[in-house]
């Protein structure tokens, strides 16, 4: 056994990176089939069943700190539902997160990181993924970049896991992304995208999704997503408890027209 064994060769890398980062190339990578079918079968089982059981409520990606649970928004009156999920806590489902890991290595490599990278928050980002179910709704995620401006960083690549296919579980536009030549191109109608298939996609290009529609007893579209999150440092018990006043606090109006007056007096405003 070698090293070079452990790791994937840069000959096959060589194209992949190409596709994703030359300027005549669409900006995008699809691995086909990345988890077998029985895989996806029990990822969609599992969160389409789960609700928001073992999860806390989502209270703001400010909340994110080393170590923190993992939390859920929604589900909503529409079905549609957020799981935050970080790979310091337990498992919900072993499944999800032993593919979650292959993800963020293989992403590392890509971009010719470490193979540790952003996978625990030591740079103060990473140890995360998102479970995402869209059923209904319109300018779900408005066009946008990432990584631009004071924080560019050109090598940045976005994975999405998709989990459901345009026709058979969705309709709409939903996920679009504009290739390196300024074009949109909708994954699943521009873009074949079947049930198990890994996009790799650059972040700095606008990006978005679009309206999705679920018809009863449809799946909707589900997909797993890999954004390093900014993760604060671990707080102590004093900071944390004193974190959940202050949101609780912040959620209720009544007390919050209360207490604003006392705090401002105190800061001597």
């Amino acid at each position: 056994m070698h090293y070079e064994r452990l790791t994937i060769p840069e000959e096959t890398l060589l194209p992949i990176r190409k596709q994703l980062y030359h300027s005549s190339e669409p900006g995008y990578f699809v691995f086909r089939g990345f988890i077998a079918p029985d895989f996806v079968d029990h990822i969609v089982a599992f969160w389409t069943s789960l609700g928001n059981r073992g999860h806390e409520p989502f209270a703001g990606k400010r909340t994110f700190s080393d170590g923190c649970p993992n939390c859920v928004q929604g589900p909503d009156e529409h079905g549609n539902a957020t799981y935050y999920q970080f790979l310091w806590n337990r498992p919900p489902d072993e499944a999800t997160y032993a593919v979650a890991f292959a993800v963020h290595l293989l992403r590392g490599r890509v971009e010719g990181r470490m193979p540790f990278h952003e996978i625990f928050p030591y740079s103060g980002r990473g140890g995360a993924f998102r479970v995402v179910l869209t059923r209904n709704g319109r300018d779900i995620v408005r066009p946008h970049q990432d990584w631009v401006g004071k924080n560019f960083d050109p090598r940045r690549l976005q994975a999405s896991l998709f989990l459901s296919e345009k026709g058979p579980d969705y309709r709409g536009r939903g996920f679009v992304f504009q290739s390196n030549q300024g074009q949109d191109v909708s994954f699943g109608t521009d873009v074949e995208i079947q049930r198990g298939d890994l996009a790799f996609w650059r972040y700095n290009n606008v990006h978005r999704v679009d309206d999705v529609e679920t018809d009863p007893g449809q799946l909707g579209m589900l997909r797993l997503i890999f954004p390093p999150e900014a993760i604060q440092p671990r707080l102590s018990r004093r900071e944390s408890l004193r974190g959940a006043v202050l949101g609780a606090v912040a959620r209720n109006s009544f007390l919050m027209e209360r207490v604003r007056p006392v705090y401002r007096r105190l800061r001597g405003r």
